[in-house]
């Protein structure tokens, strides 16, 4: 079978979202591989997500490095030259949508990047543009993705890097219509936690090149609906 567009699966103990997510991902006909990457969890999640699902290509790594460092890590075993990024608590997401974005992605190559612009987003997060600059859910070439993750990116930094790069190369750069919930930290780990996390990672975006241009990011990148 030809792979034309592997699906990235990057999680850190999402043991109990991430069979809902796979349960959604495998039913996606256009998507001809899915790797998942393990980054360093402690719960079982990997290993019964490869018993449910064998046909996943499964990735650990041995300590928890971020988002990034395993988005690279399954680029090295993914054979479709499409890419697919998706989160693993992605696990509401209207198949159908995917579907005819992959297949647009696939059909008009002059498409450089592709965002799924979250619709169900919260108010507030349409205001501030996250639900399309910083969304988990996109479709990019294999080849820019791989030029992206040879530059150092950290944990919370992989999304602005992906459209920074983008936007000093003059690539073609789209958003497609999609509808999904979104997932806050202090669902999955608890208010406090979660906050921390929440604010570990603003502080991490803001840091790649300072507070300004991450505002003039989320207020002037990505406004072209792919047609």
């Amino acid at each position: 079978m030809k792979i034309t567009t592997t699906c990235l699966i990057p999680f850190y103990n999402e043991g109990q979202r991430l069979p809902d997510s796979l349960e959604n991902a495998t039913r996606i006909k256009s998507i001809d591989e899915i790797v998942c990457i393990d980054d360093g969890s402690i719960d079982d999640g990997g290993r019964q997500a490869k018993k449910r699902f064998p046909q996943i290509r499964l990735v650990k790594l041995e300590n928890n490095a971020g988002k990034a460092a395993a988005v690279k890590k399954g680029l090295e075993k993914a054979r479709g030259k499409n890419i697919l990024m998706m989160d693993a608590d992605y696990h509401r997401i209207n198949r159908s949508e995917v579907n005819k974005a992959i297949i647009f992605f696939q059909k008009h190559q002059a498409w450089d990047m592709i965002l799924l612009k979250n619709f169900d987003d919260s108010f507030f997060f349409k205001l501030c543009r996250t639900n399309v600059v910083t969304v988990g859910l996109r479709l990019i070439r294999k080849k820019d993705l791989e030029k992206i993750l040879s530059q150092p990116l950290s944990r919370y930094q992989l999304e602005i890097g992906i459209n920074d790069w983008m936007m000093k190369h003059q690539k073609k750069v789209g958003w497609l219509p999609a509808h999904y919930p979104t997932l806050f930290k202090s669902q999955k780990i608890g208010f406090l936690k979660g906050l921390r996390a929440d604010l570990s990672m603003v502080r991490q975006q803001f840091s790649y090149h300072g507070l300004l241009w991450y505002s003039r990011h989320l207020m002037t990148f990505c406004h072209q609906k792919a047609i």
